[in-house]
């Protein structure tokens, strides 16, 4: 997927390295291991369970940083406008953030794929995915006005790192697209190809 432009190059290689050089992607989940048990909420307020997601078959995980970040509403988007070919293979698609304030109600308004709080950074956790931010990253949001204590209704300063996850009818990850780089994202072809081999 082509990426948006962005004047902020040098922050986001610094970023990369930063995430390579700590253990961050190490805890990640991997192809073959159990989807962890959880529970959260929509942004409309319903509560659905792990096990209900992928009762019906396989299931996508997106993981986002929030509204406020182009990169992932890009991502969502171009999944939003795949849905039809997802649901035509009985796949269900769910994105995940920690935010809980009113910009993620304003793009859940945007999609069609249900968008879930992730509460206190737990789901994320149970995945691997979640960073505390470094100082550096701090300053760079807060000079764009970003605070992201307010957005997530916490005082620790934490993000996911950009990740999709494809989850087989037996709840097993069965792909792990996970990036340093917050400008690489994954494209809905190469899910779908994942889908279109667990089928096979």
């Amino acid at each position: 997927m082509a990426a948006p432009q962005t004047d902020s190059s040098a922050f986001y290689g610094d970023l990369e390295e930063w995430i390579t050089a700590s253990d961050v992607m190490e805890r990640t989940l991997k192809p073959g291991d159990p989807m962890p048990v959880f529970l959260a909420r929509t942004i409309d307020g319903r509560l659905v369970s792990s096990g209900e997601l992928v009762r019906s078959g396989p299931l996508v995980i997106s993981f986002f940083r929030g509204a406020w970040c182009t990169f992932c509403v890009e991502e969502l988007r171009a999944l939003d406008a795949a849905l039809p070919q997802f649901a035509a293979q009985s796949v269900g698609i769910i994105a995940i953030s920690p935010e809980t304030s009113e910009p993620a109600r304003r793009l859940q308004s945007e999609l069609s794929i249900p968008v879930l709080s992730d509460v206190d950074y737990a789901i994320g956790l149970l995945f691997g995915v979640i960073f505390v931010v470094p100082p550096f990253m701090r300053a760079h949001l807060e000079a764009r006005g970003i605070n992201l204590g307010e957005l997530h209704g916490s005082r620790t300063w934490m993000l996911p790192i950009p990740a999709t996850y494809v989850i087989d009818r037996n709840g097993a990850v069965a792909a792990a697209f996970v990036d340093p780089d917050f400008t690489c994202r994954t494209d809905p072809g190469d899910i779908l190809e994942v889908i279109a081999s667990l089928e096979a």
